[in-house]
């Protein structure tokens, strides 16, 4: 070690010369250690053995890695970059929902929901029998449909062939609906139906709920009615 401080000089003073003279093979060896001789008056030769009255010494290609220095202060920010280009197009959204009646919507409704037994008389056909229920709306405008739900029971009290129908200012609307009926027998019955309304500002359009039993006296229970009269636009 005493050796490669002392000859530290004499290499400085000769990198000149080793510049001029080349590094041969030998004397940069793959381990990462130069070696070198120093002559005299410091003159300095790479090889790798040196003569008789020639010194030998070797340094290392690189040092040892030193320590990791702090971390810098974060820089700038960066100028804004370019606008990206446009997307693809998103998928379709669901439908929205239905908007209020306008001119064209529902103008007036009329219910009537009853806990009464109508009991219906025996007819022997279909133009005899008996209103169970009724309701009436008044049109502002005229001239508008009619829509209307009905529901009641039926209830035997022997056999019997029962039926109901939807009447629209006295005019029957849609086909009439029937069950036949063992003796004490329950039966729902519901009906849906739409007809025109009276023409003329403020009629007043009648519904009515009719039934019939052609083999003998039932009873209908509980007779519903809901009716709306619905104007289209335009």
């Amino acid at each position: 070690m005493r050796g490669r401080i002392a000859a530290a000089g004499a290499v400085v003073v000769g990198m000149t010369a080793l510049g001029a003279l080349g590094v041969s093979a030998g004397a940069r060896p793959e381990s990462g250690v130069i070696r070198a001789c120093v002559g005299r008056g410091g003159a300095l030769y790479l090889r790798a053995s040196c003569p008789q009255g020639q010194r030998a010494v070797e340094w290392n290609v690189r040092g040892p890695a030193g320590p990791r220095g702090p971390r810098g202060p974060a820089g700038p920010a960066g100028p804004q970059g370019p606008q990206g280009p446009q997307g693809p197009e998103g998928p379709a959204g669901p439908p929205g929902t239905g908007g209020g009646s306008g001119a064209g919507g529902i103008v007036a409704v009329a219910t009537d929901y009853s806990v009464q037994s109508v009991q219906v008389p025996s007819v022997n056909s279909q133009a005899g029998g008996a209103t169970v229920d009724s309701v009436a709306l008044t049109d502002p405008s005229g001239g508008g449909t009619v829509m209307v739900t009905a529901s009641a029971d039926l209830k035997a009290s022997a056999q019997e062939l029962v039926a109901c129908e939807v009447k629209i200012n006295g005019a029957a609307v849609g086909n009439p609906i029937g069950a036949s009926l063992a003796p004490g027998q329950w039966v729902p019955l519901s009906l849906t139906v739409a007809g025109p309304g009276l023409p003329g500002a403020g009629a007043t359009d009648k519904v009515d709920l009719f039934c019939y039993d052609l083999a003998g006296a039932a009873d209908v229970i509980g007779p519903n009615l809901v009716a709306t009269i619905v104007h289209t636009a335009g």
